[in-house]
């Protein structure tokens, strides 16, 4: 009797223990292990029990994309502010920043002044604008606060103040353009566009998760410079760069690794954050995620809540449109597993585009490429049904087709029948959807393959 009596005690020990150690687990939330296909869904992302009690939200909460083929995705959480992060394979967090503003000069705010600071999500919000098989397009809307949700640049006539639309425009491949476009009174004063900002698991150190060769960054031809931290560091602007530089991995301990790609403009710089945390190499602070003390700054003294790290910040290339009130920029990110010299092929796809042309006898009007999607659009100009249709894409090796997309509007159909002509190199996979609209629908269709010869495309519409 006396050991069954222990050893239901120790069971319930045991079992009390499991659970106390899940309601107080402060890991952040996972990408589920396996195929998890390309699927993007609205969700709700637990964290610890007491930090989820005074929230007042539903169970469709969060955003998450998964990619095929791995254990990675891209996650939009409201204890990260709905800052989207690019989750790798084994769980490390990494974001491209968001628009912050400076609070310096500005009498409604003061410190930080950006999404960050909005821990209760008051003005950030996320939602899923498209879901097919060949693109997801999420979209991401905040407005810039200080801790105190004060705003800067108030319209002293209506009452508007800052606001910003983001969306990201993501692909099978774990590839995604980022749109950010900034509404204000004041759009030429300081904002920043980009920060590489890694988010540590708890219990894991800025050295767990980053190669001290943490930033490798090059151009279009290929031509790479690696930098070692805490040398690097110990100046505010990176020296060597290559010339034209406009690539960036983050070398992270993992086997996905984030990049970017910005226009290789003049005025480009590649600053980053100088010294380093109290135990740490790089910097590490624990204001953000998660935390919810109006705090914008706080330096990590240990490892035991979630934390981040800064590397690099680019800034000073062109916005792709201005008007009075609004400027938007655009970028090209997403996970890979190259090293940052041969990722000039999907660079130069996206920089300089091959040209596109329809045959003469198509009903396809050529609306070019735009650059926020990463994809060629055309017009169908069938009235009644859409017809067989055949274009033509110049590609070569400076202007190469890698992993590209089309979109053709006004398409009449479901499905479509897809033949590619020319291509010496294998087309690996073809991925179709269907964008529906009050103004008509639009046929997506993403193609997996780096080709550098030109091709002929046709599309029917399967009967």
């Amino acid at each position: 009797m006396i050991i069954k009596l222990f050893t239901a005690i120790l069971i319930f020990s045991c079992s009390f223990g499991s659970l106390l150690a899940q309601e107080n687990n402060k890991s952040l939330p996972a990408i589920p292990k396996g195929d998890n296909g390309f699927h993007a869904y609205s969700t709700r992302l637990n964290y610890t029990k007491e930090w989820e009690k005074p929230w007042r939200v539903g169970k469709f909460a969060d955003v998450v994309v998964t990619f095929p083929n791995c254990d990675a995705g891209f996650i939009f959480w409201r204890g990260a502010s709905f800052i989207p992060n690019w989750v790798t394979e084994n769980g490390i967090w990494y974001n491209n920043q968001f628009v912050e503003r400076i609070s310096s000069g500005i009498k409604e705010t003061k410190g930080c002044v950006e999404p960050m600071s909005d821990k209760q999500c008051r003005y950030s919000q996320v939602r899923i604008i498209e879901d097919n098989e060949a693109r997801k397009v999420i979209h991401w809307r905040y407005a810039p606060v200080d801790v105190q949700y004060h705003h800067p640049y108030v319209d002293p006539e209506n009452g508007w103040f800052d606001w910003v639309d983001e969306y990201y425009v993501i692909y099978p491949d774990a590839t995604s353009v980022r749109e950010a476009t900034l509404y204000s009174t004041e759009v030429n004063a300081f904002a920043d566009w980009q920060e590489s900002i890694i988010v540590h698991q708890p219990g894991r150190s800025p050295e767990d998760d980053i190669e001290s060769t943490a930033v490798s960054i090059s151009n279009v031809k290929g031509e790479t410079t690696d930098y070692f931290w805490p040398e690097a560091s110990k100046k505010m602007s990176l020296r060597g760069l290559p010339d034209k530089a406009c690539i960036q991995v983050v070398n992270l301990k993992s086997q996905l690794r984030p990049f970017i790609v910005v226009p290789p403009d003049p005025g480009l710089t590649v600053r980053l954050f100088t010294s380093h945390g109290t135990h740490s190499i790089f910097h590490q602070w624990d204001h953000w995620p998660v935390s919810q003390d109006k705090s914008d700054g706080r330096e990590a003294k240990d490892d035991s809540n979630p934390s981040h790290t800064s590397l690099t910040y680019w800034k000073g290339w062109k916005p792709i449109s201005t008007t009075a009130n609004s400027t938007t920029f655009v970028m090209l990110a997403g996970m890979t597993t190259k090293k940052a010299g041969e990722l000039n092929g999907i660079a130069k796809s996206w920089l300089s585009p091959a040209t596109v042309k329809a045959e003469s006898s198509s009903s396809l009007i050529s609306n070019g490429f735009n650059q926020s999607e990463k994809a060629y659009h055309f017009t169908d100009q069938n009235t009644k049904k859409s017809k067989k249709a055949i274009f033509e894409v110049s590609a070569n090796s400076e202007n190469p087709l890698v992993n590209p997309a089309f979109v053709i509007h006004n398409w009449k159909g479901i499905k479509a029948k897809i033949k590619i002509k020319g291509a010496n190199q294998k087309i690996d996979e073809i991925k179709q959807g269907i964008e529906y609209g009050v103004n008509g629908n639009a046929l997506v269709i993403w193609i997996k393959a780096e080709i550098t010869v030109p091709i002929e495309i046709s599309i029917a519409p399967c009967k």
